[in-house]
């Protein structure tokens, strides 16, 4: 409550009441982004490699209509006139990760044996698959997704699978916990003090080494990848959809566009089957790539309505295509690629 005869100077989003009657604020209502809001409406597609697609939809069912905001209009837009709208939106993402071995407050005492040399608490797969101990900061498992850009302050939206990598993976982190358990309980039998190990309770999480972005157009070169940071995830990881930021908080170049959320499409019953849907992405990662990073079209059509998490599509796409957007013929953003299937 405000005293009477004081000013008080107002600012953008403060809400103001009258006699308990709220009245408009001649500065407007906040126009910030609230990105808890975008983990219960944004969809998320499983990216699938054959004939049949299929996709998580995250748009949640108290939640209908459009996001604030109106459509901006019913234009159906070509295959071209999509491209050229969101190729400098999608982004290629790059990064690298490891295990971390904890086992609650016995953790110091596993890093004491570490540092005498007889046990390792940092893990990670090399590209032949095979389970290593991490010696330096620069060993990781490398991998590529993709992402776009929803805001001018350089906020990416992605899977939480090309976020956090590890999310979906137990049986590697299954497998470095036996190892480390077997580990131990032969330094037990080495060293009768050790004996405690016996009860340890073993924990695997994942870590980021590293992760970043190249823009579309940008050479394929470490100077090009930006920094980012995790900025959001949701708690439910059956939603698969994280936010990351670039470090400096503003787009690469002026180049970069942003794929608007508030016009983004959160009815069921506006994706039907039979209508026409189209995404962009970087399948294959770096491997599909020359001296620039060049984004991959695909068009296709929804080919299965709504269920509570997914709708089909026939469009081609491939793995490190994960956190491609997918957008419907008016160029607004009905999903998010995410995992599949391949052809039978």
């Amino acid at each position: 409550a405000i005293p009477s005869n004081q000013d008080v100077k107002l600012k953008k989003g403060d809400k103001i009441l009258c006699a308990g009657v709220p009245v408009p604020n001649p500065y407007g209502e906040t126009s910030a982004i609230n990105y808890r809001k975008i983990f219960m409406t944004l969809s998320i597609i499983l990216l699938l490699c054959g004939g049949i697609y299929g996709g998580i939809y995250l748009f949640d069912k108290i939640k209908r209509g459009t996001l604030n905001g109106q459509i901006e209009n019913n234009k159906i837009l070509t295959d071209e006139e999509l491209f050229a709208k969101y190729k400098n939106s999608v982004v290629l993402i790059y990064g690298g990760y490891y295990y971390k071995v904890t086992a609650g407050s016995y953790t110091a005492l596993l890093q004491k044996l570490e540092n005498l040399g007889v046990f390792n608490t940092e893990w990670f797969v090399n590209e032949k698959g095979k389970i290593l101990a991490r010696k330096n900061n620069n060993q990781a498992t490398d991998y590529t997704g993709t992402g776009f850009f929803v805001s001018k302050d350089g906020k990416i939206v992605t899977n939480l699978h090309v976020a956090r990598p590890w999310t979906y993976n137990n049986e590697i982190k299954d497998e470095i916990a036996l190892h480390c358990k077997a580990l131990l309980r032969q330094l037990g039998e080495e060293y009768s003090d050790l004996e405690i190990l016996e009860l340890i309770d073993i924990k695997v999480e994942g870590k980021i080494a590293y992760i970043g972005m190249i823009p579309n157009g940008a050479y394929i070169d470490a100077a090009n990848i930006k920094k980012c940071v995790e900025l959001a995830v949701p708690e439910d990881i059956k939603k698969d959809v994280a936010i990351l930021q670039l470090i400096t908080k503003k787009l690469p170049d002026d180049n970069c566009n942003i794929v608007d959320l508030n016009n983004a499409v959160v009815n069921d019953s506006e994706i039907q089957g039979g209508s026409r849907m189209y995404t962009l992405g970087f399948p294959h990662g770096f491997n599909l790539q020359g001296s620039e990073v060049k984004v991959f079209a695909y068009s296709g059509k929804i080919t299965q309505e709504c269920t509570k998490y997914s709708f089909g599509f026939d469009a081609v796409s491939y793995g490190g295509a994960s956190g491609s957007p997918i957008f419907n013929a008016k160029g607004q953003l009905i999903g998010v690629l995410n995992s599949g299937v391949s052809k039978s």
